[in-house]
């Protein structure tokens, strides 16, 4: 459970090179040491997503993605407002189904 109004959910495997992403972003985010905001570095699967953002009235989650396009690009969706585009977590997911199934 969330011990603030945010959290930060960082994805990854650190043993996949670039698929360690999102687990460096929020070690960097925890390196800062923000009020209100709790950490968690890397999520098994989506039940377990689900878990960590139930209750949370904002949630960050960061992760690599495969994009087809250049390499280092921020893409930042809201999920409550927009459709996430299915076609960059497609096989790509070592999760029991992807974040888009999760949301």
């Amino acid at each position: 459970m969330p011990i603030g109004p945010a959290i930060v959910i960082g994805l990854g495997n650190s043993l996949r090179s670039d698929d360690a992403a999102g687990l460096k972003a929020a070690s960097y985010i925890k390196e800062r040491k923000l009020p209100n905001v709790e950490i968690i570095e890397g999520v098994s699967d989506g039940t377990s997503l689900m878990e960590a953002w139930s209750g949370c009235p904002l949630a960050v989650v960061i992760d690599s993605v495969f994009a087809n396009g250049e390499a280092g690009k921020i893409h930042r969706f809201d999920a409550l407002r927009e459709t996430i585009p299915e076609d960059y977590f497609i096989g790509y997911s070592i999760h029991a189904f992807s974040i888009v199934e999760t949301i």
